[in-house]
């Protein structure tokens, strides 16, 4: 996420971390109980009643689009160039290489013939950026990172040139090209415009402005246009989704639930800062500070135990204990790994730093 990358205490507001937390329970669900059966031969194991119900858990993704709008523009205000690079690449990186070394070992143990990673794949998932030399990913649910990157590389651009103080304005913009992409195709734009997830990033960067400046007619327009394209692209997607599934989703239920995220973060621009000294605002973020690593963990491993140990137990009981092995997972390395590798990699970055400052500084004496 990120959706899933963390405010400094001060600034952060629990309902974000209740968020994020639905939103991948929702997404594991979706992958185990539906998505992994369904198609392309992931899983053998079959939840029909289940899967009835979280079919529909896709959405969570975009509700982390909107998260990560809110939150990226949240940790851009008052940064450098250098520090808002280096912060993002922590924020990543440590915990996405934990999630493809852990992946790639359980490939090995587990994958069989259905699941497989090649050394030069390894290598070249570490970079995050696979994608674009044509590598797949050793787990699908990468492909959000790629689309977060390309956001990131956005911010970053602004940041550079001091004009993410207009982000409000450029959001709008983005939306009206996200808009006009999307009702007539406009060649090689797509690629920056990301016109499938434009409306909800754009909606989190409106709704984090309006949080700390309060609402005004052109947010409330923005944020309107916002909603429609979503609900757009959503009944877009149910389209391919039947397709791909060969299954009936309802159109109304699904942009019922775009409304209500929508409403979420609107309650969100409301409301005050959680009170990170009360139990339970310590309660939501640890569980929010597990959606990044349970997100990149969850699905191709869970498959792998699925398929390797489904004939064996009980289908349920299986299910209960991947799902709690995955959150536990995503606490080790939430808690301990990811802390531990970036404080390693702070003290490389301010290392670097102060030996590059020694160099250009002229000596003395």
């Amino acid at each position: 996420m990120n959706p899933i990358e963390n405010e400094k205490p001060s600034n952060r507001q629990a309902e974000l971390d209740l968020l994020r937390f639905i939103s991948i329970i929702a997404i594991v669900m979706f992958h185990y109980t539906f998505r992994g059966h369904a198609a392309d031969d992931m899983s053998k194991l079959s939840f029909p009643v289940l899967g009835s119900v979280f079919r529909y858990g896709w959405i969570g993704v975009y509700a982390f689009f909107m998260i990560s709008g809110y939150t990226i523009t949240l940790s851009a205000r008052g940064k450098d160039f250098a520090a808002f690079v280096s912060k993002r690449f922590l924020r990543l990186y440590p915990t996405y290489w934990a999630a493809v070394i852990l992946t790639t070992l359980v490939t090995i143990l587990l994958g069989g013939t259905r699941f497989n990673v090649s050394m030069s794949q390894f290598l070249m998932n570490l970079t995050m950026v696979q994608n674009y030399f044509k590598v797949d990913s050793v787990d699908g649910a990468y492909w959000f990172m790629f689309v977060i990157l390309r956001f990131y590389f956005i911010i970053a651009f602004l940041v550079l040139v001091k004009q993410i103080r207009n982000i409000k304005w450029i959001a709008g913009a983005w939306l009206v090209l996200a808009m006009l992409d999307t009702v007539c195709y406009i060649p090689r734009i797509g690629i920056f415009v990301m016109p499938r997830y434009a409306s909800f990033i754009a909606a989190g960067i409106i709704f984090y402005t309006a949080k700390a400046e309060g609402w005004d007619w052109y947010k409330s327009v923005v944020i309107l246009l916002s909603l429609v394209l979503s609900i757009v692209q959503v009944e877009r997607h149910i389209t391919h989704f039947v397709h791909y599934y060969n299954t009936g989703l309802s159109v109304t239920a699904a942009s019922l639930m775009i409304v209500l995220i929508y409403l979420f973060m609107a309650r969100v621009t409301l409301s005050g800062a959680g009170r990170v000294g009360s139990r339970g605002s310590h309660r939501l973020m640890a569980l929010g500070a597990l959606s990044y690593p349970l997100y990149l963990i969850h699905q191709f491993i869970g498959y792998m135990i699925f398929n390797t140990y489904g004939s064996d137990a009980n289908k349920y009981y299986l299910l209960a204990a991947v799902i709690a092995v995955m959150i536990s997972t995503a606490f080790v390395i939430s808690r301990f790994i990811d802390p531990f590798v970036s404080k390693g990699l702070k003290r490389m970055i301010r290392g670097s730093s102060q030996a590059s400052g020694r160099i250009s500084s002229p000596a003395s004496g």
